[in-house]
């Protein structure tokens, strides 16, 4: 909602009564079900893997000819981030990339 949004009375009016109406009617249960249920998306083993994958298709852009440069950063990046590049580089036959 925008800041300077406002309610019209009668959706107020709306929501109160279908709230006084229904003594069952809990807006906690549904936020609790929908926070697990995002706990469990970000934590899961197909979340990190889908993110591998949108950082391996959008950072890493196959190139013709190995570039210096991109050699020499190599030589300075974390253990991990050569790893990834290695592997990617791999499952793509061997052709060089471009890190982005």
């Amino acid at each position: 909602m925008n800041v300077n949004s406002r309610l019209i009375p009668s959706t107020l009016t709306n929501y109160t009564t279908a709230i006084a109406m229904n003594n069952r009617m809990s807006l906690t249960q549904s936020s609790v079900s929908k926070t697990n249920t995002r706990y469990a998306a970000e934590r899961s083993i197909r979340a990190s893997v889908s993110l591998l994958m949108v950082i391996a298709a959008t950072h890493f852009i196959p190139v013709f000819d190995e570039d210096h440069d991109i050699r020499n950063v190599l030589k300075t990046v974390s253990k991990e981030i050569r790893q990834l590049y290695d592997l990617v580089t791999d499952l793509r036959g061997g052709v060089p990339h471009h890190l982005y």
